[in-house]
């Protein structure tokens, strides 16, 4: 259980796509941009090391790519954002999708005492 969709959802790993290549644009980018792509290096270095020692931490890796997965997907989302009304639409939607299920996630933690997957 758990990995790069099941931890993000959907669609800011779909939205970290656009917003990965737009992130070097703008008065910060030559900061940020080197700090993402070495952020989703290291990520991905570490999410490959239980695979050849063959360790059960497999999600680890998750929370250190946090910040880069939440700053390139909404770079993302605000370029669909621009691209007219029916994409606002999907934005808004896609928002909403994500807001439901961390919502979902809270309730199940404070309710019935489910914790969240992995690494928490």
């Amino acid at each position: 259980e758990g990995g790069l969709i099941t931890h993000y959802g959907f669609f800011p790993v779909l939205l970290l796509v656009p917003g990965a290549l737009l992130i070097g644009r703008g008065r910060l980018g030559r900061v940020v941009a080197p700090l993402f792509w070495l952020t989703l290096l290291i990520s991905a270095s570490q999410g490959l090391l239980p695979f050849i020692t063959l360790s059960s931490i497999t999600t680890r890796w998750l929370m250190f790519a946090g910040w880069a997965v939440a700053v390139a997907g909404a770079i993302g989302l605000a370029m669909l954002w621009r691209r007219g009304r029916s994409a606002r639409v999907v934005a808004l939607a896609m928002a909403a999708y994500v807001c439901w299920l961390t919502i979902g996630v809270w309730m199940n933690a404070m309710a019935l005492r489910l914790p969240p997957i992995e690494p928490f």
